[in-house]
């Protein structure tokens, strides 16, 4: 995924933010305060619908009565997609074909989930490292961390091909030996 641009509009600190990624490497710096953790958090929303805390955390600690959105513009396998959340509604939109692919709470994370083939707690251990999170991947469990891990990096596939090598060679054995018996 390549984030191309977040729009967060009455969410937690920020009133309004427009923020445009460059290509490359993105790091997010600033003091305590700032948003850093916000912009973070603010990505799994617009995409999962997910954050810290109950719902009303996400309201705009300035309350001017404007409903809390997340509106996220990003790259995914050569496509480019706006998914846009708030507290009642979500879409996700294919830019090119100006397409709605999903146009409800649970319909766009299901979608999300299904394009990226992460869960938001594979998606956050994976895309992002959070200050308060620095202990990489905190799964609720050894073998879940380590379940998913394999999965995030292929390594279920791997696992796969190696089965089917290792049967080709077996019969690849077999012909083998049946050929100098029958010589």
């Amino acid at each position: 995924m390549i984030l191309k641009r977040i729009l967060l509009e009455h969410f937690r600190q920020f009133e309004y933010a427009n923020v445009a990624f460059q290509p490359g490497l993105t790091a997010i710096v600033g003091p305590n305060g700032a948003g850093k953790t916000t912009l973070i958090e603010a990505i799994g929303f617009a995409l999962y619908g997910e954050q810290r805390g109950l719902k009303k955390t996400i309201q705009p600690i300035h309350l001017t009565g404007g409903k809390p959105r997340v509106a996220l513009w990003f790259e995914l396998g050569g496509r480019e997609y706006r998914v846009s959340r708030d507290l009642t509604s979500a879409e996700l939109v294919d830019e090119a074909e100006d397409k709605v692919i999903a146009e409800s709470l649970s319909g766009v994370t299901q979608e999300v989930e299904r394009r990226f083939n992460l869960t938001y707690e594979q998606f956050i251990n994976s895309f992002c490292t959070e200050q308060k999170g620095l202990p990489f991947l905190q799964f609720r469990d050894r073998q879940r961390k380590i379940d998913e891990l394999a999965r995030m990096l292929g390594y279920d596939q791997l696992k796969i091909a190696a089965r089917i090598a290792d049967n080709h060679a077996t019969k690849a054995r077999g012909r083998r030996e049946g050929a100098k018996v029958a010589a």
